[in-house]
């Protein structure tokens, strides 16, 4: 289980790696004779000459699809050296929109073309956020409902003469999230889930049961719609349900008080729907729906005996697999 646990995390991150768009130089084009000059020219410190050069080039037709955006890249550089730095910063935001992967090579930009171009970067990215079409950063805080009727362990307190399942509690979770492209962030999230169940007996004799699980997951989220107040997000991934815990407080047994605990970790996978209204460009309120396969087997399997002589601990589950729905807040601090 660990191994194919394992296999779709780095399955997700492969994922992630491949829909990063690939990172191109501002040396990286398929040669042609205007750029070839161009480039003649900067090395030579001839950086008005290239400026011009480039910019008949590309008003010409002379260069176009990676050889276009290699010349706009040159132009900014030319534009930087000749001292018009803030034409410069607009030429290289265009680069940027054109191909948000592009960088300068740090091996034949200069300090000075290097931070235009830093700037350039900071400074589109703020408007991409401010516009809604780049989501930044966050950390966010969520508790909600879901399934958790486990009515494999609740098989145990049928014979003590409990309910057939298990009474789910409210769900809580926290995450943070980033980006690894415009469309695609990736999120660590840590939940707890609970549920309970009794038996009829009164007290002292009364027996009581809980099962608890912290599901810790890896998720692909994808941007499907956004505009300036509301997000609306596809997301799937998985993890460990760590910590899956049952426990039974037996009130009196056999005349002594006894509490049985076990406690196993297991596997989460859930996919889902979230929306997230903007109240502030700070701060959203957030809506998800899933459905999840949350499960830990063989959890009281150390205990070898029958519980009210009829119902056996052995092979029994914690299960929260179903569907769930949350409400939350969330904080963009990725500005």
């Amino acid at each position: 289980m660990r191994s194919l646990l394992w296999k779709l995390v780095l399955a997700a991150l492969a994922f992630a790696l491949v829909a990063t768009p690939v990172l191109h130089s501002s040396e990286a084009w398929a040669a042609s004779p205007a750029l070839d000059a161009a480039q003649q020219m900067y090395d030579g410190a001839q950086f008005n000459e290239a400026i011009l050069k480039l910019r008949e080039a590309l008003t010409a037709g002379e260069v176009t699809g990676a050889d276009a955006i290699a010349a706009r890249g040159l132009l900014a550089r030319c534009l930087v050296k000749a001292g018009n730095r803030l034409e410069a910063k607009q030429a290289f935001k265009f680069v940027l929109r054109q191909q948000p992967g592009w960088r300068l090579d740090a091996n034949t930009a200069g300090p000075d073309e290097q931070e235009v171009f830093q700037l350039a970067q900071r400074e589109l990215t703020a408007e991409q956020i401010e516009a809604g079409s780049r989501i930044p950063a966050s950390l966010s805080f969520s508790m909600g409902s879901g399934s958790g009727d486990n009515k494999d362990m609740a098989e145990i307190a049928v014979a003590g003469g409990g309910a057939n399942k298990y009474d789910v509690k409210p769900q809580i979770a926290g995450a943070v999230r980033f980006p690894v492209t415009q469309r695609f962030s990736l999120e660590l999230e840590l939940q707890r889930l609970r549920a309970t169940n009794q038996d009829s007996n009164a007290p002292p004799n009364e027996t009581r049961y809980e099962v608890t699980a912290y599901p810790l997951s890896l998720s692909l989220i994808h941007s499907t719609y956004t505009n300036r107040l509301v997000h609306v997000n596809l997301f799937a991934g998985g993890g460990l349900l760590s910590s899956a815990i049952s426990a039974i407080e037996f009130g009196d047994f056999s005349g002594t008080p006894l509490t049985v605990s076990g406690q196993k970790n297991g596997s989460y996978f859930h996919a889902g729907l979230e929306t997230e209204l903007v109240m502030h460009r700070r701060l959203a309120l957030t809506g998800r729906v899933m459905g999840r396969a949350a499960t830990a087997d063989k959890v009281l399997d150390e205990f070898d005996f029958l519980a009210y002589g009829q119902a056996s601990l052995k092979n029994r589950k914690v299960d929260f697999s179903g569907f769930a729905a949350t409400i939350g807040l969330r904080a963009y601090i990725g500005y």
